[in-house]
């Protein structure tokens, strides 16, 4: 995942249909996934592995200040 760089606070849209998700945290268990844990918009956390596959539907948009203060 090269040209996505995945950050805690940021919004990515693509992870999941239908809504954006909070970047909780990103763990690397190799050198082609990534272990992303996130936030909804109910305010579950929940976690996918990506793939490279993934990346060109992978959308990250700017953290909002009210994300910053709900973490």
């Amino acid at each position: 995942m090269t040209g996505v760089r995945l950050e805690g606070l940021a919004v990515v849209s693509g992870v999941v249909p239908g809504d954006d998700a909070s970047v909780v945290a990103v763990k690397w268990p190799g050198s082609y996934a990534v272990n992303l844990t996130y936030r909804v918009s109910v305010g579950r956390v929940e976690g996918q592995l990506l793939y490279h596959d993934h990346e060109s539907r992978l959308t990250i948009h700017k953290a909002s200040a009210a994300l910053r203060v709900r973490r």
